[in-house]
């Protein structure tokens, strides 16, 4: 558990974390293989990582990713409440004990759960029709990271489903703004940055 067997993504997540803290998020690695999310969740870890001076550990962030992956199972813990009555618990612990899940977080301290968090969120609005709140997370989620965007569809119906096509349209364009907008400064407004991502091999 001390970082050195279990490196992974943390290294680039570091540098970037330097890189922000120094020139702020604007085109902030010009190499950078990420969607542009991630700039800024590494832009909140960093109000604390600098002052408290754990900027440069990885221990730090793969501590910080099992509070969020905490976060997603409250969601998820909501979420179960409607959907399987009676058996939220256990639920909650073939989630809480999913290797899959806990490992790419805590041990690895891989940036997945972020994204997870989102969809779990977006779940949760659409299904308590809240448009507006259910489009920017679905805009948001775009951003996080591609893996995100094969439930994309499905979720953009189930809003149409539960809250009808002007408020989903409305929604949607709202989350379709914020994707643009958060999306301007790490990638520097540079279309070829787009294009970059888009071209990598993996």
């Amino acid at each position: 558990f001390s970082g050195v067997s279990y490196e992974g993504d943390t290294v680039y997540y570091t540098r970037w974390s330097a890189a922000i803290h120094e020139n702020g998020l604007w085109n902030y690695d010009p190499k950078n293989n990420y969607l542009p999310l991630l700039g800024y969740v590494i832009w909140f870890y960093n109000l604390a990582a600098y002052p408290l001076n754990f900027h440069d550990s990885y221990l730090a962030w793969r501590i910080f990713a099992s509070l969020v992956f905490l976060a997603m199972i409250f969601v998820v813990h909501r979420l179960l409440k409607h959907f399987w009555v009676g058996y939220t618990g256990a639920g909650l612990l073939l989630l809480d004990f999913n290797a899959a899940f806990f490992y790419n977080s805590t041990i690895w301290g891989q940036s997945d759960i972020f994204p997870v968090l989102g969809l779990a969120i977006a779940l949760l609005l659409v299904y308590r029709r809240q448009p507006l709140l259910a489009g920017l997370a679905i805009g948001i989620l775009l951003i996080s990271k591609a893996q995100a965007w094969f439930l994309l569809p499905l979720l953009a119906w189930w809003l149409l489903q539960r809250c009808g096509w002007k408020k989903t349209l409305a929604g949607l364009s709202l989350g379709g703004v914020a994707a643009l907008a958060l999306s301007a400064a790490p990638y520097g407004m540079d279309i070829n940055r787009v294009i970059y991502y888009f071209n990598q091999p993996e």
